[in-house]
């Protein structure tokens, strides 16, 4: 009688499912697309799908795509700690999709992936916008450089000098002052790719068609209240700007014209620009009058630095766009309490990692996930609201 009272018992656990059962599953049905008219085929590419568990990387998985270069994953787990990537290298470039999540309900989640055909020649490649902007502290200069890259053509640009250990190339060429210390890579840029060198960073990433920004800081010492930015420009530029906080600093540049004080989050900053300017000219700006003491109003520098980007980076597209050139006028920005209350976040992150208070993975780890944050509420600022 056991027999016969356990054999249905055992069948119904297996068709049923209880409420502490696993998550339900769902799939990823991806599309890859050449977006180089008459590219290469995309068919037969391997793609790799990472699993995040929150912030940590799980596991991968690989597939093929097939004639028409599709692709999918299956078996996923759909919770809401679960997030997904898909990766690809096709012709030398790297390619990553956003990260994927499934909403509520879903099961099955749609993703196209765009790539290129490859270059190895950077003549597309220009600089629509390039700003060095300036602020004194402890006797030295901090500087923020942001520039917006415009590749004018339709494949990515892969290099040719090959600058890394596993044979990556160099792409992109930004030039520094020889003595500076404390990079930081806030935008645009992985840091496992940067080769620096005296005077220059070397990146080894893709660079694809339109346009793409770069952000990164350091500082620069001063010598008995003296520094010197120079450089020779490694692509043309559309604009040049150099923005220097306070009046108690002045600046000379012998290539570059001077439009007077501007007004930015309440700070006063000189500035400097110039237009038009051909691959391999040189540019010098010399600084005087850097004070000495200490600076202590570090979030404030973050908070100007951060609205500033956030509104020269959008004007990039504005006057890469333009249909002619008006005459200057003074920039206003303003940042929201959100973005406020990350760079705070960031500022006592800094000074937790300098008071020996947070080991060097996770000051890091925290600081790389509080950027994306923080840039992806700036994007959302400057590309408004939609409906």
């Amino acid at each position: 009688m056991k027999r016969l009272f356990i054999a249905p018992l055992i069948l119904f656990l297996s068709i049923t499912t209880p409420s502490w059962a696993a998550d339900p599953i769902g799939s990823i049905k991806g599309q890859l697309v050449n977006g180089t008219p008459q590219g290469s085929s995309v068919a037969n590419q391997e793609v790799t799908l990472h699993t995040y568990s929150g912030e940590q990387e799980t596991g991968t998985t690989t597939a093929k795509t097939d004639a028409e270069g599709g692709f999918q994953f299956t078996d996923l787990k759909t919770s809401a700690q679960y997030s997904y990537q898909v990766t690809i290298t096709y012709q030398e470039a790297e390619y990553n999709s956003p990260k994927v999540t499934f909403d509520g309900g879903e099961n099955t989640k749609p993703l196209v992936m765009k790539v290129y055909d490859a270059t190895d020649s950077d003549s597309a490649l220009k600089v629509v916008f390039s700003h060095v902007i300036v602020f004194p502290q402890k006797g030295n200069l901090s500087v923020a450089e942001y520039y917006t890259f415009m590749n004018q053509g339709d494949k990515t640009y892969v290099g040719r000098q090959v600058i890394t250990p596993d044979n990556k190339k160099e792409t992109l060429r930004l030039p520094v002052p020889k003595n500076i210390r404390q990079v930081q890579y806030e935008a645009g840029l992985m840091e496992c790719c940067v080769v620096p060198s005296p005077g220059l960073l070397s990146y080894a990433m893709g660079v694809e068609p339109g346009p793409t920004e770069v952000l990164f800081s350091y500082l620069v010492p001063a010598s008995s209240g003296q520094a010197l930015i120079a450089r020779s420009l490694e692509y043309p530029t559309d604009r040049f700007e150099v923005l220097i906080q306070g009046e108690e600093m002045t600046a000379d540049s012998p290539q570059l014209t001077n439009q007077g004080v501007v007004n930015i989050e309440g700070t006063r900053f000189s500035r400097l620009t110039g237009e038009n300017l051909p691959k391999g000219a040189q540019m010098s700006v010399s600084i005087s009058g850097v004070p000495g003491g200490d600076i202590q109003d570090t979030l404030k520098w973050a908070v100007v630095a951060a609205a500033l980007v956030t509104t020269l980076g959008a004007s990039s597209y504005w006057w890469w766009r333009r249909p002619a050139r008006p005459a200057l006028q003074p920039a206003t920005a303003t940042i929201t309490s959100s973005q406020k209350a990350l760079l705070q976040e960031l500022a006592d992150l800094d000074d937790r990692f300098e008071a020996g208070s947070i080991g060097q993975a996770e000051y890091h780890r925290l600081r790389t996930q509080r950027k994306t944050q923080l840039l992806n509420l700036m994007q959302r600022q400057r590309s408004g609201p939609k409906g």
